[in-house]
């Protein structure tokens, strides 16, 4: 008898109407609380409904909306853009169907990449950023003191203080502007010595073009310590970081610790000392202008991510160094070439990840062992070429996606390896297209 109401019951649904259905399903928000700039714009979306949306604002000072437009049947949405700065302010979109209403919480914010209290000294140059699509327009009260150009580059004239005014639209962003007299060398960094030798611990300079000093405190520098140049924060913007374009070190340098120049992101050329032996974990990270860096023979060991998401387009390693360290250049996106010696014996996870630029790889005689998740989201690479002498490859190596090791479907990348190697037999048992020598 149950089976007989099931069925009956079912045969009546289908019956219904395909709307009838819908119509029980509650409309949602494609978000529940968004941010966005001045100028910034964002599409929302009021979900499984077919009936007239009508969009509004509780603040229409700081909140423009686009007019509607119906996409189909189950889907209404709508273009906001901020017009104002509201963080404290309560600022809603709101989706008003029938007697219901939706609402989203919008936050417009100016978004700053550098500080509003700058110091720079006389005849040094800094640029002001800000993050909006919106034009700005920029002008100084005491040209006298500081001059600021159309896209906000801010010089030095004499000693003193002035105020640099963005404006956006009708919103005005200040800036204050501290002009000191020219720095001398040697105060423009904190160090400490130990052992007759010397470790710079924070750049306090303005300069952008940068040439560390043989000595400081009568003895030699030969460290560069962490953060002395760099900040350590995982974010696209950061502040107080120095806008370097330019670094040369002496060839007293034989260590650069971690993140010592990370988030430098105005950098495009780096000396390199001709005694470094170390770099350091992070230490050359997110430096988004960097494209080139010669490294001296002289270095050892290169550490965990020292040029994760660097802007490098080629590079060559040392014969010095036996491992690729970890996430060494993960996120490099940019990335077109790799030169590596024979005396590399192991590649450490992640070393070749995120590479969309990263055509072909040759993995020298020597190496033993290729750790996980090498060759990832690297699309465009069309040819690894993996030595004879190599044992060992890890997990999710040479894919395009995340997938499975047997999902091959997505994969572009042909294996070069000698006949019946290891190499060999691993593109053979994962489905990848191998060529012998």
């Amino acid at each position: 008898m149950k089976k007989i109401y099931l069925f009956l019951f079912s045969f009546l649904l289908f019956l219904l109407p395909s709307n009838s259905l819908q119509a029980a399903e509650e409309p949602t928000l494609s978000k529940s609380e968004i941010r966005i700039g001045i100028g910034e714009s964002a599409k929302i979306k009021l979900r499984k409904t077919s009936s007239k949306v009508t969009w509004s604002t509780n603040k229409k000072r700081f909140l423009k909306i686009k007019n509607p437009k119906k996409e189909n049947k189950t889907t209404s949405s709508c273009v906001i853009t901020g017009k104002k700065v509201a963080e404290i302010e309560k600022v809603y979109l709101i989706a008003t169907v029938g007697e219901k209403q939706y609402k989203c919480r919008v936050y417009i914010e100016t978004r700053f990449t550098n500080d509003k209290n700058v110091t720079i000294s006389k005849g040094n140059q800094r640029q002001l950023l800000i993050e909006t699509k919106c034009p700005v327009k920029w002008s100084s009260n005491k040209k006298s003191i500081a001059t600021v150009t159309s896209k906000g580059l801010v010089e030095g004239k004499k000693a003193g203080t002035a105020r640099i005014t963005a404006l956006i639209g009708n919103q005005k962003v200040y800036f204050t502007v501290k002009v000191k007299n020219k720095i001398a060398s040697k105060d423009k960094y904190q160090y400490k010595v130990s052992n007759g030798q010397a470790r710079i611990t924070k750049y306090i300079g303005d300069d952008d073009i940068v040439e560390i000093p043989k000595k400081l405190g009568g003895a030699p520098v030969t460290r560069i310590a962490a953060l002395a140049f760099g900040n350590d924060k995982e974010e696209v913007y950061v502040k107080n970081v120095p806008m370097i374009t330019k670094v040369t070190m002496p060839n007293t340098i034989t260590r650069i610790d971690q993140s010592a120049f990370s988030q430098c992101q105005y950098l495009t050329d780096v000396r390199l000392s001709s005694s470094l032996k170390t770099i350091g974990t992070l230490a050359f990270e997110n430096t988004k202008s960097l494209e080139k860096l010669m490294i001296p023979d002289s270095v050892t060991k290169i550490q965990f991510g020292a040029f994760r998401s660097s802007g490098l387009v080629s590079i060559s390693i040392p014969d010095k160094v036996t491992k690729l360290s970890s996430n060494l250049f993960g996120w490099c996106e940019s990335l077109e070439k790799v030169s590596l010696p024979n005396s590399i014996k192991e590649i450490g996870t992640s070393v070749f990840y995120m590479n969309p630029s990263l055509k072909e790889i040759v993995i020298p005689e020597g190496v033993v062992k290729i750790e996980d998740e090498n060759f990832l989201w690297c699309e465009k690479l069309e040819k690894i070429v993996l030595p004879s002498t190599l044992t060992q490859i890890g997990k999710d190596v040479v894919l395009f996606t995340d997938s499975p090791i047997n999902d091959v479907s997505a994969l572009n990348a042909v294996i070069y390896a000698p006949e019946g190697s290891y190499a060999a037999q691993f593109a053979q048992d994962n489905n990848i297209k191998l060529v012998t020598r």
